[in-house]
């Protein structure tokens, strides 16, 4: 990855999601990388981590958070790694 990646929050995630400051990130990301037509994002944690400046752990809880809040939803990919898919119909359908 190079050094012109950029994270954008809509005004949409702030004002309508009521997402902690983590939270708000790690959506941001996934939200951005998912843009591919599937609304799918095989970026890893540990990527997801150095992105955002912030810990494994805070990045696994903000998932599970996410996951919860049916903001995003987790599905296994293949057998060696997960992926996340973007719930957009809760602010588009």
């Amino acid at each position: 990855m190079d050094d012109n990646y950029f994270i954008t929050i809509f005004g949409w995630m702030h004002e309508r999601l009521g997402l902690k400051s983590h939270e708000e990130k790690v959506y941001a990301l996934v939200y951005s990388f998912s843009n591919n037509g599937e609304n799918t994002c095989n970026t890893s944690q540990k990527t997801i981590s150095r992105m955002c400046n912030c810990g494994i752990n805070t990045v696994k809880r903000a998932l599970i958070d996410l996951e919860k809040k049916e903001l995003i939803k987790k599905y296994k990919k293949n057998s060696n790694t997960n992926g996340i898919r973007v719930m957009l119909k809760i602010w588009w359908g």
